[in-house]
């Protein structure tokens, strides 16, 4: 056999570099029910927040799940095939739930809002961040019952008791408002979840807050150093619940 033979024999004997999985279709869902933490693919027109806000079962593919508690990791559930927005208390939004917008009108979206930094309580989770209201309205009106399901919270970290959840940098969060039990109004500041060092400094200088039921030390809506209060350098303006608004 000529040698030119036996080298192009080799060649085609050569496997191909395998490629890599494709990524599934559809929009990464990530989100948390009060004991479960779902990660799957739905496929969306338009918004994840205005889907969720439908009230509808979304259809979601290539589905694992783990406790919230993170006592195990994450196992594929096939039999899952439709998640209940009412069943979702958290959800993290990416940039391909996101809307589309050119940076004029971002800014405008921005300049006809108000701001408030919130620390949220959604037993067993509590999220910190930036809401943005329509003018005339205040952080406390966000427990009054509303058309929206789901409200965004922009710039956000998320704990559930002392652990954080979620990014490691602070993302987009969908909270349920029908789990939302109060509502801290604060000055977003300083370091974030999990800095630990500067968050028991912080800590040391932020004045405790009071509730405004029961009277009791709030200092964790202020921040304390643990991990999941310590998500804000901040004093709290005004604390909200069920049973009604005062100052801080």
């Amino acid at each position: 056999m000529p040698l030119r033979d036996i080298f192009r024999r080799k060649q085609v004997e050569v496997a191909a570099p395998a490629e890599a999985p494709a990524t599934p279709p559809g929009a990464l869902l990530d989100g948390y029910t009060e004991d479960w933490h779902l990660r799957g693919r739905v496929q969306l027109e338009g918004r994840l927040l205005d889907a969720l806000d439908h009230r509808e079962p979304l259809a979601i593919e290539s589905v694992e799940w783990a406790p919230v508690d993170g006592s195990s990791g994450f196992e594929p559930a096939p039999g899952l095939r439709t998640v209940d927005p009412y069943d979702l208390v958290l959800v993290f939004a990416g940039p391909e739930t996101m809307p589309e917008r050119t940076a004029d009108a971002a800014s405008a979206h921005r300049r006809a809002r108000g701001h408030f930094g919130v620390l949220l309580h959604l037993p067993p989770f509590r999220v910190v961040g930036v809401v943005h209201l329509l003018p005339g309205s205040e952080p406390s009106s966000l427990l009054d019952r509303a058309a929206e399901l789901f409200l965004a919270v922009t710039d956000a970290d998320a704990a559930v008791g002392d652990v954080r959840i979620g990014p490691a940098t602070p993302t987009t969060i969908l909270a349920n408002r029908s789990y939302l039990t109060r509502v801290d109004q604060i000055e977003r500041a300083g370091p974030r979840l999990g800095d630990d060092e500067e968050d028991e400094a912080a800590a040391e200088d932020a004045p405790a807050g009071k509730d405004a039921q029961a009277g009791e030390d709030v200092s964790d809506a202020a921040v304390t150093a643990d991990a999941a209060d310590a998500a804000v350098t901040a004093d709290v303006v005004v604390t909200a619940d069920a049973g009604g608004v005062a100052p801080a």
